[in-house]
């Protein structure tokens, strides 16, 4: 616990216990409400900077406090106690709902008990506490991982999970540009470095990946600059295959045909194999809408790499005979 949070605690129940000897003591009434406000402002101050001001369990045993000077703490404490042991909702696990001015950290649930899918569940719930918490859980999981849920969690209902979404991706997406232009500046000041030109068409490329841009414009805006860095890398290292991939997969996703095409027959040339560069001699063959050397390349799939229940279902797919209408 915080050393503001036991202070507060702390002081909140000697004031009370003050309050509860000044009624004994059968003090003037005035003296007793004061003592009895000291308390309880620094006892609910105390709880919610532990971290629960807004979960039920604790508002409903903290309100006690206002009720009876002395024994409203006494009586906090056990029911607090009782709902935790007898109430607590099967659903909620680790997890801890928490104020907006307390210490996220300490009651976020660690990232690595977290899945997709669990976080899913929670943002489609009705606790309102733990789809905030499951969201500040995001800024500790990959990126890749992170993004998509933000976006969900930008159509909560909640006024707050939407705001902790929304800074959450302007920090990925900030995180981003302070990438781009720290290589840019290295590369100005390194001119010709393949291996930081190389880092930054990857920067370029994740903000498309990573769903960080989604519009047409912006996605060929970035996959072009992408590109332009692989292109001007090339001949300071023609024999570079990561690089010659990369420009390869940049291609295909811009749906850039003759590039894609170029880019494949020079990993060729760098006697890459066969079956290493058949999943972009499929994707090649379908931006062609060469229907027959799609077919071909899934059967040569098939024979080279075994089953794959993705693949076996795209061919499947484009085997089956369309559907005729009378």
């Amino acid at each position: 616990m915080k050393r503001p949070a036991l202070i507060c605690l702390v002081g909140g129940a000697i004031f009370e216990i003050g309050a509860a000897f000044a009624l004994w003591s059968e003090q003037a009434l005035p003296v007793i409400l004061l003592v009895h406000l000291f308390g309880s402002v620094l006892w609910g101050a105390g709880i919610a900077r532990t971290g629960v001001l807004l979960s039920r369990r604790s508002f409903v045993p903290a309100a006690f406090t206002f009720i009876l000077p002395g024994l409203g703490l006494l009586f906090a404490l056990v029911f607090r106690r009782i709902e935790e042991t007898a109430f607590k909702p099967a659903d909620e696990g680790h997890f801890m709902t928490w104020g907006t001015d307390v210490d996220f950290e300490s009651s976020l649930p660690e990232p690595t008990t977290l899945s997709t899918h669990s976080i899913v569940k929670i943002l489609q719930g009705h606790n309102v506490g733990l789809r905030r918490s499951s969201v500040l859980a995001l800024r500790d999981l990959p990126p890749h991982l992170a993004i998509p849920l933000l976006r969900k969690a930008l159509l909560d209902s909640d006024e707050q999970v939407r705001i902790y979404a929304q800074n959450l991706l302007a920090e990925i997406l900030g995180g981003f540009d302070l990438g781009v232009k720290k290589l840019e500046q290295e590369l100005a000041d390194h001119p010709g470095d393949v291996q930081r030109m190389l880092r930054l068409a990857e920067y370029y490329y994740e903000m498309v990946y990573l769903n960080i841009v989604s519009d047409d414009e912006a996605i060929a805006h970035y996959l072009g600059k992408a590109l332009a860095v692989v292109g001007d890398a090339y001949p300071l290292a023609p024999q570079h295959r990561i690089l010659i991939t990369h420009a390869l997969r940049y291609s295909l996703r811009l749906g850039d045909v003759g590039a894609a095409q170029l880019w494949l027959e020079r990993l060729q040339g760098l006697g890459a194999t066969r079956s290493s560069l058949l999943p972009y001699a499929i994707e090649l063959a379908f931006l062609q809408r060469d229907w027959q050397q799609l077919l071909s390349l899934f059967d040569e799939f098939r024979s080279s790499h075994g089953a794959n229940p993705r693949i076996d279902r795209l061919a499947d797919f484009w085997r089956t005979p369309p559907a005729h209408t009378a």
